[in-house]
């Protein structure tokens, strides 16, 4: 694979599109947990840029705690490891937890 790992599935998706950014320390949180928020807008060519009156927030479904990094850095036992439902804010990778997700 393009990573070097032996893993049979490539961690891309051929033709999918992704962003790569600077983690933005401490994070910002709503009510405990991570958030962004989806907003959208239009520049015209001559320069006038408007704001659609609605926008999204959209959260994490588990709270982010300070020190998860330490906490969880045993290797050996499966700790440490990326947990999702704490990072991603994307309502559409959330919605598998229909006792969290109200999207």
């Amino acid at each position: 694979s393009a990573t070097g790992n032996s893993d049979t599935s490539p961690p891309l998706i051929e033709n999918h599109r992704y962003v790569a950014q600077r983690y933005a320390w401490p994070p910002l949180l709503y009510h405990g947990r991570k958030f962004h928020i989806r907003v959208y807008g239009l520049i015209t060519a001559d320069g006038r840029a408007y704001v659609h009156q609605r926008c999204f927030l959209h959260v994490a479904n588990e709270k982010f705690e300070y020190g998860e990094e330490e906490k969880n850095d045993d290797k050996e036992n499966g700790a440490g490891a990326f947990e999702p439902s704490v990072h991603i804010t994307n309502c559409c990778a959330n919605s598998h937890d229909e006792a969290k997700f109200s999207g």
